[in-house]
């Protein structure tokens, strides 16, 4: 018998006992065990669980202290968005009043990269047991010639003569000019990448500041299974991510500060580790990591403060702009081992299996994982056994603007009406709004680099000066970070597709023009003006040529301008399987910027387009959002699930244990499908266990009327209002979890004549699956003109009928 099969024994004989005995206290599934390659214990998801297999990152008092940062909280005493937000506090117990019976990711056991490998105080680079990043030529899990035939480091991505394997291009840029990690070759490779157990935050080359990964979208892996994440295309595993200048995988620095697209935080997005969009289709799985964002907690161990000062050595830093020229200062004001860079830890834009488990993402600035807007239908995306804390650490501004100046430097100077909170000196990226302000300049509307000057002064060099503006009456204006996100994101659909003229004859449409690809999944429609109705959810189901399938009979048709204005997600608008189950999240809520959700599923926001449906389940997760001291609570936060732009087959919310004591709302929905396949159960509120809302949507979506139309002038098709009878029907995206008598409020609405009848809070008077009645004044000849209503449910007082609103009572004192 070998002697990793007798350890193997060992192993299973001191460990069994313990485990069988916490089965039977907690009444869990049994733990099936596996052992790998390398005598680690891992687990099956038989049901239960996750066991430790000698991870590095574990709180056991989450639940008792560790999880409750940040004490007692302000919230805004202001309307937002037509809703009451009472004065009061969040008073977050010293120890919950109940938990999960499970075992938790990071709590009852240990997740990230394996203590046997991470560093020490002593030795940052732990050379004797992570790998160099400069070796990763000779590494033959990634280049079995030895060659750097499949992927290169490169000392300086701005190298002369750098190129990417197998290509004359150079590697895409590292703004601050750090070493790099580029995987590229044209013929790809039968084997599998695999990175295993790499120091990216140190190089035997230059020392500290992390070494990003660019994969080019070559077929890797052909031998590869793909149905597990031990044989996924493209393997990370056992290793150590640690933010640093050098992370930053980005484009549009070259615009310089006071563009839309520069700054830290510019539209190009920035990555750790990115896989590019390509010809080819790679499954990815990435395991038994642990990255640090160098976010600048409190809570940061020692071991993490060291790796971020390491990467993060002084407290400024310059940028390269056009032609070579650096922008000197870019981001200055930093404090050592705090990131001013937000950094993403994953862009995955290849859009095929993945599987993200046992890792610990740790005080990052920006998103841990962010599928871009990819085709990924017919695939299964897993993130299981995580643990993340702190994502979105940087000072998120969300303040008023009282004056916008132009100054004898030709600089803009916008006032903020109270401290903006960013450091002094250092850039980011801002989005400014006037809003219904009187006399600003719509041109100022959007996202800009900005300095902060002094504390209530932040300053821009503008392309166009678009003129001064003082505060006069009306509503002030308002600056906002443009990125105070902190989900994961799974951004599904894309935007092509094809116009065509052509005839119908029952299924079959004959192209007698086409513009663009047409391909099965497409969904097809009549362009304005032709006279033509195609119901929405017509599709082309197959064809080549001038001939094709569609879905449905519709009879004769045309001919006319047709437009078939998206793809379905998917070759052929198969589902995507997406399984977030056993994770656990502490992070801010997104206090002073807008729109955090720590799941957030969305179809691209391609307004009113059928999609493919999502399926799968998010269960048994802990959602723990919590406030800084002072901050506002923001009605925008979410404090588990986004559901955007997306139709559902069979998706399940259930198990999970959520604390929105900073969010807005639990469960928040933006639907342009009508969708009766989602499930919500046996959720449970961590600060009132018996919370009666907890398992009901926060907002319900109300279908439009023209699938593919982005205007706001579109009349809904789930507005319906009688004026012989006062009584208006409203046909919802989801079933209604509530019943007659509910209040609900609808915003952002308009009427195209007389008094606005959808504004406003009102009573349903039946409820009836997706159908909504509630009853106004007679003889009203207005039409909805909005694009994308939708209601919230409201109590009697105007409150948020939500997880966050049933525990306004307890926690106001009243």
């Amino acid at each position: 018998m070998g002697r990793d099969m007798i350890r193997n024994w060992l192993l299973a004989a001191l460990v069994l006992p313990v485990l069988i005995g916490a089965w039977a206290l907690t009444r869990l599934a049994p733990i099936a065990f596996i052992s790998d390659a390398r005598g680690q214990i891992a687990c099956t998801d038989s049901g239960a669980k996750g066991c430790d297999y000698g991870g590095s990152i574990r709180h056991a008092d989450f639940f008792s202290g560790y999880a409750n940062q940040t004490g007692t909280a302000a919230y805004p005493p202001t309307p937002a968005w037509g809703i009451v937000w009472p004065a009061m506090h969040g008073n977050q117990p010293a120890t919950y009043p109940t938990r999960p019976a499970w075992s938790v990711a990071g709590v009852d056991y240990a997740v990230g990269t394996p203590a046997r490998l991470m560093p020490t105080l002593g030795d940052l680079t732990a050379r004797a047991t992570l790998k160099d990043p400069a070796s990763v030529d000779r590494d033959p899990l990634l280049n079995p010639q030895g060659r750097g035939e499949n992927c290169r480091f490169y000392i300086s991505n701005a190298a002369a003569g750098g190129v990417m394997p197998g290509t004359t291009r150079m590697p895409i840029p590292a703004p601050f000019g750090g070493p790099v990690i580029v995987c590229a070759n044209h013929a790809g490779s039968a084997n599998q990448l695999v990175f295993e157990r790499y120091n990216f935050g140190w190089n035997s080359r230059t020392g500290f500041g992390c070494v990003p990964v660019q994969i080019a979208g070559e077929p890797w892996g052909q031998r590869a299974a793909d149905t597990s994440m031990d044989s996924a295309h493209i393997i990370i595993r056992d290793s150590l991510l640690v933010n640093g200048p050098n992370c930053n995988i980005w484009g549009g620095l070259g615009q310089g500060p006071g563009t839309t697209v520069a700054g830290p935080q510019a539209p190009a997005l920035v990555f750790m580790v990115q896989l590019a969009a390509g010809h080819a289709r790679n499954s990815f799985a990435f395991y038994r990591n642990t990255i640090f964002g160098c976010g600048g907690d409190a809570h940061a161990s020692d071991l993490e403060r060291a790796l971020c000062k390491a990467n993060f050595p002084s407290t400024g830093y310059d940028a390269i702009g056009a032609g070579g020229v650096a922008i000197k200062g870019f981001v200055q004001g930093a404090t050592p081992g705090v990131a001013p860079m937000n950094a993403h830890a994953i862009g995955d834009l290849q859009g095929r299996n993945s599987w993200i488990e046992y890792n610990a993402f740790v005080h990052l600035p920006g998103r841990a994982v962010d599928y871009g807007y990819n085709t990924v239908g017919a695939t299964t995306h897993v993130w299981a056994y995580n643990y993340f804390e702190g994502m979105i650490y940087q000072t998120q501004p969300y303040v008023t603007v009282s004056a916008i100046e132009r100054g004898a430097d030709g600089r803009e100077t916008l006032t903020t009406t109270a401290p903006h909170g960013i450091a002094i000196g250092s850039y980011t990226s801002l989005t400014l709004n006037g809003g219904k302000a009187t006399g600003f300049s719509a041109g100022w509307n959007g996202t800009w680099t900005m300095q902060a000057i002094d504390p209530t002064h932040l300053a821009l060099t503008s392309a166009t000066d678009h003129g001064n503006w003082t505060w006069q009456a009306g509503a002030y204006a308002t600056v906002a970070s443009n990125y105070a996100h902190g989900e994961l994101q799974s951004f599904n659909g894309t935007s092509a597709g094809a116009s065509f003229n052509g005839t119908i004859t029952g299924t079959t449409l004959t192209i007698n023009a086409l513009q663009g690809t047409l391909a099965p999944g497409q969904y097809i429609s009549a362009t304005t003006g032709s006279g033509i109705a195609i119901p929405a959810g017509t599709r082309i189901v197959s064809g080549e040529g001038s001939t094709w399938t569609l879905n449905r009979d519709l009879g004769r048709l045309g001919p006319a301008r047709m437009v078939s204005p998206y793809y379905t997600i998917g070759a052929q608008g198969a589902p995507t399987t997406i399984v977030y189950r056993y994770n656990t999240f502490v992070e801010p809520a997104s206090a002073k910027g807008y729109g955090e959700a720590t799941v957030y599923l969305s179809g691209g926001q391609n307004q009113g387009i059928p999609f493919g449906d999502y399926t799968g389940s998010i269960d048994h997760n802990v959602f723990v959002i919590n406030l800084s001291t002072g901050d506002l609570h923001m009605a925008q936060a979410v404090a588990s699930v986004s559901i955007g732009w997306q139709a559902f087959h069979d998706l399940a919310i259930t198990d999970n244990y959520i604390d929105p004591t900073g969010a807005g709302t639990c469960f928040q929905t933006l639907s342009v499908e009508t969708s009766d396949g989602l499930t919500m159960a046996r959720n449970v509120n961590l600060l009132k266990p018996d919370d009666p809302w907890i398992n009901t949507l926060d907002s319900y979506s109300i279908i439009p009327l023209v699938p593919g139309t982005v205007t706001n002038t579109q009349a809904e098709s789930g507005i319906a209002y009688d004026p012989a009878t006062g009584i208006v029907t409203l046909t919802l995206s989801f079933p209604a979890t509530f019943h007659a008598g509910q209040k609900f409020y609808i915003g952002n609405n308009a009427v195209s004549a007389g008094p606005n009848y959808l504004a406003g809070t009102h009573t349903a008077a039946t409820v009836s699956g997706n159908l909504v009645t509630f009853v106004v004044a007679k003889g009203l000849t207005g039409k909805s003109l909005a694009r994308n209503p939708s209601i919230r449910l409201v109590d009697d007082k105007g409150h948020p009928e939500a997880c966050y609103g049933s525990q306004l009572a307890a926690f106001s004192g009243g």
